[in-house]
């Protein structure tokens, strides 16, 4: 508890305006306030307050949630006998026992399962990574025989390993047993992280490495960069300004009182014709205010610093949350961004972001996953270079339909190419073939699970061409040959894995024939660069290359497959480097890479394989309607450069009008970058019509030298001219540096990004850009769980963007500006009373309605009636995209804009000071006393309240029972505690907190020269706003406003009827 304390106060006294609050509550402590020091200081300590519960509440929940988790219990075997342990007493070295569907609660490497043959065990990530596919895990070759637990109580054994870090998919280590001589390296795939689930698999024995904050799941449950929107950085470089802005009429107003204390009427205290000078009281001197010792015009700065303390409105923060959560409220609940096919809705992760939605101006996107459904079919293939498809809808010119039948015409097994095309599918993966639970195996009812779509889709068309992957081991796979009708024995003796960077994987494997073979398969550039030079292939350079052609063409993702046979002496020393590469704690991965790229070379072509993934509903007109609202897309892919093109015209980024300019090829920066001026010179500045769009294609090789300080600028001012660039072959770092090309180098005026993915290998992107958008797709959660909003689908974005991002803007920009303007005007009031004053320091309203008028008498009203104030619907919004382009470029809420309500503050404020000052000027009580300046001062505080209402009704476009229920509750709120200030028992009663507004109501509503005042007064302010605002609306509208208006039902020929509101969405064409 006093942890948090401290933190809470640390973590509250971090934001600016609560430091100055703090100030300003010690000031009003001291002898020179003119304030009740309790009407202050316990306003601010009620606001502290409030935020601490909500973070108390908040850390509550989750010390319970991690309370629930580490007083689980688990098994330990301890002296070979099985004893209970809670998971916050799990300690390293433990030797845990697992059981089926139970949870993993410590990282540990696998000793056992209880498949001793193979050491084989199957788990659940899906709380780690979101993946819902099984993945096979071993245990360790030396202990996996052990099914005894008194066996495990006598092992000893000594882990070297690599520090605890975040890496989830890899692992460096070795372990010395006392099973074997020497130590054995232990690879990611015998460890078990925490948050797994055992599945399928009975018991698993296992010694834990790392517990608690040490575990991997922790060390990725790191918060994301913490972001804050342009928005919030203007409010703050405005709240900089009112502060410069306090302190310099602060400053006046001393010099003011220093010249009159100096003049004959302040030495003499003369009474002259001021009714609100100190001097009138007989023991008040100008000499008397030095009680703090510290100069006459430091006390007085800091009195009217005290005076002047509403400039800053302390409630600020609090309800600008409730208005940004009332957006997060309407985004989570909208029906039409729910994906009913997955039960997937919309979630805004943070508040902190809604307005920024309305203001992108680039979005970043991957193309797998995010544009396409990441359902991937097996489509076409080319083998001996002949050209086959296996989907009719992808016949074309020269390409033969294959299936098992023309397989067999082919001459089938005799055919050493197709069959090893075929075979090479069915063995070089790392799918895991899953049956009903208590079944033998059959390929008619096997379900593969695997890490990717394309594995599955692969082994899925191995199958349907009659060589089935029945099951596997780690060193055997099965495989079922429908034409000879034997199960062959494919023994596994190394698996180099996939990553984004070698971008292909290779199998060592032994065939039933006993050849040693490396299968590999990859991309094809990957692929094509390692092949045998000047050798035969099983299929022709010339025309594989042609088939990847015009299978990227029709937008197909390409792969090619590759052998090579190894001698036994090349493998065994290839293994032997491995092995020791394997024991390496600090570089295995390195070692190991480079052993990889030096056996995987001199290949020989087997054929090349072409998988369609679809595009998602409605990608193509959520494309084009966010290009009609002026937002440029880039597109950061791993395909090949022509699979992207086409993808692009499938999905209407690119335009067949549209000139496209191909950077390739480029060796050096220099070339590049005379390249890129040749372009812009050439086609982009030389009178080519501004009606031509262009579009830029760059690959990976050239984008490396795209991001290389000589020629970024170029590159991006090259990109910025364009309406659409797409990025191939590139890795997850170089999207996270594309996007902070655009992000940190334009800044004049600045853009804000998004990125938009839905794998791990987007997530660098996603927390690099402004805001992150996370796909909930077939690559996991991973995505999501990094980014500030998830959705399920990307043609969901437009509304995201253009609905609730441009109601959000304008939402928050019109609230932030006026809770600026009414204290503000508040102040400003203030502020020429100390002309009356002679700038003795005296205030005109009483504290208590000071107070109120900022926490609740003007808030209330405030808050709900922005928080759903809508100018125009969403069918408007999207049938008109261009709507848009006002909250994108920032016209709601500008430096230009907060003087103009300044201005208006200032205007007000005078027609609330000085007609009642004037009206009120000679009232009387009933008795004939001449009302005093309370009496002046509440008639002005009165008109101050309703002026700031009636200016909130002008600015409102959407009533609703929220606004009028605010307007209702501040308002009714203001009479009740002003009723009860004027009783005797809050007065000069029993609490005596405002003994200045005695009887005042009394005096006020009995005065009809007070209501007529106040008409007077009201009317006077309001009327120009409402003629300027007429004005701005039929001679200088903005769209928004004309399309407003003709959803009241206003048009050419006058009023009709209004238009009916209703939701809308992109649909799928």
């Amino acid at each position: 508890m006093q942890n948090f304390i401290f933190k809470n106060l640390a973590e509250q006294f971090s934001r600016m305006a609560n430091v100055y609050f703090l100030i300003i509550s010690v000031l009003t402590s001291l002898p020179l306030s003119p304030k009740d020091p309790f009407s202050l200081i316990g306003t601010f300590i009620f606001v502290l307050t409030l935020s601490a519960v909500k973070e108390a509440y908040e850390d509550v929940q989750r010390h319970k949630s991690d309370e629930e988790a580490n007083m689980q219990k688990c098994k330990v075997i301890v002296d070979g006998k099985e004893v209970e342990k809670i998971w916050r007493n799990v300690e390293v070295g433990d030797i845990m026992k697992v059981k089926k569907d139970d949870p993993i609660p410590a990282d540990m490497i696998i000793l056992s399962t209880t498949d001793t043959e193979h050491g084989l065990c199957f788990i659940d990530t899906c709380n780690i990574d979101g993946e819902t596919n099984l993945k096979t895990m071993n245990a360790m070759e030396v202990s996996k025989h052990i099914k005894d637990e008194g066996d495990l109580g006598k092992l000893t054994f000594d882990i070297e390993c690599e520090l605890p870090n975040p890496s989830l998919y890899t692992f460096s280590g070795s372990v010395d047993t006392n099973l074997s001589e020497s130590a054995v390296s232990v690879s990611v795939n015998n460890v078990l992280l925490r948050g797994c689930v055992l599945r399928q698999t009975k018991t698993v024995y296992g010694a834990v490495i790392f517990t608690g904050h040490d575990t991997k799941l922790y060390k990725n449950a790191s918060t994301a960069p913490f972001k804050v929107s342009y928005l919030m950085k203007m409010m703050n470089r405005c709240l900089l300004l009112v502060f410069s802005f306090q302190a310099i009429i602060c400053a006046t107003n001393t010099f003011f009182a220093k010249r009159f204390s100096e003049s004959d009427v302040g030495k003499n205290q003369v009474y002259a014709s001021n009714p609100y000078f100190l001097a009138n009281d007989p023991d008040f001197n100008f000499n008397s205010k030095l009680e703090l010792g510290i100069g006459f015009e430091i006390e007085t700065w800091l009195t009217f610093v005290v005076a002047y303390s509403n400039l800053i409105p302390i409630s600020l923060y609090v309800a600008l949350e409730l208005v940004k959560l009332f957006q997060v409220v309407l985004i989570n609940n909208d029906k039409e961004m729910y994906h009913e096919d997955t039960d997937t809705p919309t979630n805004a992760r943070t508040s902190n972001l809604v307005e920024e939605l309305g203001q992108v101006k680039f979005i970043f996107s991957d193309k797998t996953g995010t544009l396409t459904c990441n359902v991937m079919e097996f489509a076409c293939c080319s083998i001996s270079g002949i050209k086959y498809h296996t989907v009719k809808t992808f016949d074309s010119s020269g390409s033969t339909f294959l299936d098992t039948n023309k397989f067999k015409d082919l001459g089938g097994e005799a055919n050493f190419a197709q069959s090893l095309f075929w075979k090479l599918l069915s063995v070089c993966h790392t799918v895991l073939a899953e049956y009903p639970e208590g079944e033998e195996p059959d390929l008619n009812k096997v379900k593969y699970q695997a890490a990717s779509p394309d594995e599955a889709a692969l082994v899925s068309a191995a199958k349907e061409m009659g060589y089935g992957f029945l099951k596997g081991t780690p060193v055997l796979y099965q495989i079922k040959n429908a034409y000879s009708g034997e199960i062959e024995q494919w023994e596994i003796l190394m698996v180099i894995e996939f990553n984004s960077t070698r971008k292909r994987m290779s199998v060592v494997c032994k065939s039933p024939e006993g050849k040693t073979l490396l299968l590999c398969k990859g991309a094809d550039n990957i692929i094509m660069d390692r092949l045998k030079e000047g050798g035969e292939h099983l299929s022709p350079l010339g025309d594989t290359n042609e088939h990847l052609g015009e299978f990227a063409e029709i937008g197909l993702r390409t792969l090619c497959l590759a052998y090579k046979e190894l001698g036994e002496e090349e493998f065994k020393d290839f293994n032997e480097k491995w092995y020791k590469a394997s024991l390496s704690i600090d570089n295995k991965d390195e070692l190991q890479d480079a052993l990889a790229e030096k056996v995987e070379n001199d290949l020989i072509l087997v054929g090349a394989t072409a998988i369609e993934d679809k595009l998602q509903d409605g990608v193509p007109e959520a494309i084009e309607t966010l290009a009609d609202a002026g937002i440029k897309l880039w597109v950061l892919t791993g395909d090949k450069q022509e699979t992207a093109i086409n993808i692009g015209f499938s999905c209407r980024l690119l335009v067949h009008d549209m000139n496209i300019h191909i950077l390739s090829g480029a060796s050096t920066v220099t070339e590049l970058k005379q390249h890129i001026m040749e372009i812009m010179m050439k086609d982009l500045k030389d009178g080519e019509s501004e009606e031509t769009k262009h579009a830029i294609v760059v690959d990976g090789a050239t984008l490396t030298l795209a991001l290389n300080e000589e020629v970024k600028s170029q590159f991006l001012e090259f990109g910025l001219l364009c309406d659409v660039c797409i990025c191939c072959r590139v890795s997850p770092k170089q999207k996270a540096e594309v996007v902070k090309l655009v992000k940190d180098m334009v800044v004049s005026p600045p853009v804000i990004t998004l990125a938009i993915g839905d794998g791990a290998n987007d997530v660098s992107m996603i927390q690099a850009a402004h805001i992150g958008i996370g796909i909930s797709g077939q690559e996991g959660m991973q995505a999501v769980r990094a980014s500030d909003f998830s959705i399920a689908q990307f043609r969901f974005l437009v509304r995201l963007l253009l609905v609730h991002g441009g109601w959000a803007y304008k939402r928050v920009s019109k609230f932030i500006l006026f809770y600026f303007y009414k204290n503000m005007m508040n102040v400003f009031t203030e502020y020429f009373f100390a002309f009356q004053t002679s700038f003795s320091g005296q205030i005109l309203f009483a504290d208590w309605l000071s107070i109120g008028y900022n926490a609740a008498y003007s808030s209330f009203g405030c808050i709900f009636g922005f928080c759903l104030d809508q100018d125009v619907s969403a069918t408007t919004v999207l049938r008109n995209p261009r709507l848009y382009e006002f909250s994108m470029f920032g016209m709601g809420f500008d430096m230009y804009k907060f003087f103009g309500w300044m201005m208006l503050a200032f205007w007000h404020a005078a027609i609330c000071y000085f007609l009642p000052m004037h009206f009120m000027n000679d009232a009387k009580a009933d008795d004939g006393i001449m009302m005093g300046h309370w009496f002046h001062g509440t008639t002005s505080f009165i008109a101050l309240i309703i002026v700031v209402h009636l200016k909130l009704g002008v600015m409102v476009y959407s009533w609703n029972y929220l606004v009028y229920a605010g307007i209702g509750v501040s308002l009714l709120l203001f009479f009740i505690t002003f009723m009860m200030l004027c009783t005797y028992w809050m007065s000069t009663g029993t609490l005596a907190w405002q003994e200045e507004m005695l009887g005042m109501s009394t005096l006020l509503f009995t005065n009809s020269k007070f209501w007529l005042c106040i008409f007077i007064t009201s009317f006077s302010a309001i009327v120009p706003d409402i003629f300027m605002k007429y004005i701005q609306s039929n001679y200088s509208p903005f769209p928004h406003n004309i399309y407003h208006e003709i959803e009241m039902g206003y048009n050419e020929n006058g009023y009709t009827k209004p238009a009916k509101k209703g939701n809308a969405n992109i649909t799928p064409g």
